[in-house]
């Protein structure tokens, strides 16, 4: 492989590592509670959803003074928020007890805070009484809670399954498509002062590159047509 082919692999490498590390410092810039959200990453939604505390149980206890259904309680009194708005960061998994606090959540806050009410819920009903099955489940842009009832004293599932938050998904889309969704979605999250600064840094660090592509492209033309040392 020619030398400057090397030198551009190089400053490509450069740049690319560059680029992520521009968009980790405007997306996540609450280092430690980037940090915490890789560790929620790891825990999960329904690890996260294990949760009790005072504060979740007054909540269910105004709940079931109410007589509403957990996720439409939830759903009216804990107004979208996105967390940026709340968090400074493009992404941050909260616990019920930190949506509780905020009043405010995205999907996956009220997702998570719904299954964790539905859980202290199932765990103040006798075993024979009708229990409520819960799960979590996460699409490309958005996470919602599937509700299913049963009766655990036959075992039998009640021919009644809904759910809350779900958005139609395409599973047949192409990656492509995908991807130009989830960069759309990004895009809507992000402060318009935080778009600005990512484009003028990327524009920065690749008219830089182009610059030092050329160069070399220079460098090389100049030593090829050098003639030889004799």
């Amino acid at each position: 492989m020619p030398c400057y082919n090397i030198r551009i692999i190089r400053e490509g490498v450069f740049a690319v590592t560059l680029s992520i590390l521009l968009f980790l410092a405007v997306m996540f810039p609450n280092v430690p509670l980037a940090l915490e959200q890789a560790k929620r990453t790891c825990i999960g939604y329904e690890g996260l959803a294990n949760s009790t505390s005072p504060q979740l149980n007054a909540l269910v206890d105004e709940i079931q003074k109410t007589g509403e259904e957990p996720v439409w309680y939830i759903d009216e009194h804990f107004p979208y928020a996105s967390d940026f708005e709340l968090w400074g960061n493009l992404d941050y998994w909260e616990t019920p007890q930190e949506v509780i606090a905020q009043g405010r959540t995205d999907c996956e806050g009220k997702a998570i805070l719904t299954k964790a009410v539905i859980k202290v819920l199932n765990e103040r009903k006798n075993t024979q009484t009708l229990q409520i099955q819960s799960e979590i489940k996460p699409q490309q842009q958005h996470v919602y809670v599937e509700v299913k009832e049963s009766d655990n004293r036959t075992g039998t599932p009640v021919n009644r399954t809904v759910s809350y938050y779900n958005i139609d998904e395409n599973k047949n889309e192409s990656f492509s498509d995908r991807t130009i969704k989830g960069l759309k979605e990004i895009q809507r999250e992000t402060p318009l002062e935080r778009q600005a600064i990512m484009l003028a840094g990327l524009a920065f660090i690749w008219t830089h590159y182009a610059i030092r592509v050329r160069k070399i492209c220079k460098e090389d033309k100049k030593n090829k047509t050098r003639p030889p040392k004799r």
